[in-house]
């Protein structure tokens, strides 16, 4: 919910690291079959996958490639109380991924409406909007029988209808991991480093906010799983580096061949980032 500031300069580490991963998607050799990814009858393992940014830009991908259908609607919470602040947004997203051949994922994630209510002190405003779109391609690079390693590319597309005079757009280049040391626990980490763009006329205002996560998953029984992350988030703004260190936690409800109810939430502490809270519910199916 923050607008960000930087400059051009301090977006090369990320470009970097977008082509680092593009030439680990390409030109690795193709891994085996990814069995420490699956359980009989259940979805894949998975992070957590809950962020402050639009469409899952900059979000926990999962290490495990699978074909994905999710239906989601996400919440978010700004309350500054001493100058009678507040921004309330609501989002309904919808999410498909397919597994174009072995190892390889594609996956578009589309804010397809998206409502924000701002008020202060003198202006109240309540804004229903068509959001933004995300398109990211993974590939399995490397694994073991317990680790799994998938770096991945995503983009950010000017979808978004409630920027009138300007074109946001952003790339993101990261890697996810997995540790999976018992067939009920599932280790998680990841690192992205986004670079995101708004061009109004002939400037150009880019956003370098790199940060990194772990989470862990226990799979209680058939149908109950549990898991607690954090995050942190760095930032080129002015007013600091630290945008937030964010502990998140999840319960996701399994109830047989893939299909799966996730109820997610964080909260985003320290840092200059003005969100109080972050919650999210998603229903859908991985194969």
């Amino acid at each position: 919910m923050r607008s960000e500031a930087s400059g051009g300069g301090t977006a090369s580490g990320g470009g970097l690291v977008c082509a680092l991963a593009l030439a680990l998607i390409t030109l690795l050799p193709t891994a085996a079959h990814a069995g420490r990814c699956h359980r009989a009858g259940v979805a894949l393992r998975a992070p957590i996958g809950l962020n402050l940014d639009p469409a899952d830009f900059g979000a926990a991908m999962s290490p495990c490639v699978q074909s994905v259908f999710a239906l989601g609607v996400r919440g978010a919470l700004g309350i500054g109380s001493p100058a009678f602040y507040g921004i309330i947004g609501g989002e309904g997203t919808v999410t498909v991924g397919v597994v174009p051949a072995d190892n390889w994922q594609i996956t578009a994630s589309w804010t397809a409406v998206q409502f924000s209510f701002v008020q202060n002190v003198s202006v109240v405003v309540a804004q229903p909007s068509i959001g933004a779109m995300t398109l990211a391609v993974q590939r399995v690079a490397f694994h073991t029988d317990r680790w799994q390693l998938t770096p991945y590319v995503r983009g950010l597309l000017p979808t978004a209808s409630n920027w009138h005079f300007a074109v946001p757009w952003g790339v993101e280049g990261g890697v996810s991991l997995l540790w999976a040391p018992d067939p009920r626990v599932s280790l998680f980490a990841h690192v992205a480093l986004p670079v995101s763009n708004v061009s109004i006329d002939q400037r150009r205002q880019l956003t370098f906010t790199p940060r990194i996560g772990v989470d862990a998953a226990f799979f209680l029984s058939n149908w109950l799983e549990p898991s607690i992350g954090i995050e942190a988030r760095f930032t080129t703004d002015t007013d600091g580096a630290l945008q937030y260190i964010a502990p998140r936690a999840a319960l996701r409800v399994h109830f047989g061949g893939g299909v799966t109810l996730q109820l997610a939430g964080m909260l985003p502490l320290a840092g200059i980032e003005r969100t109080n809270a972050r919650v999210a519910l998603t229903f859908g199916s991985a194969w």
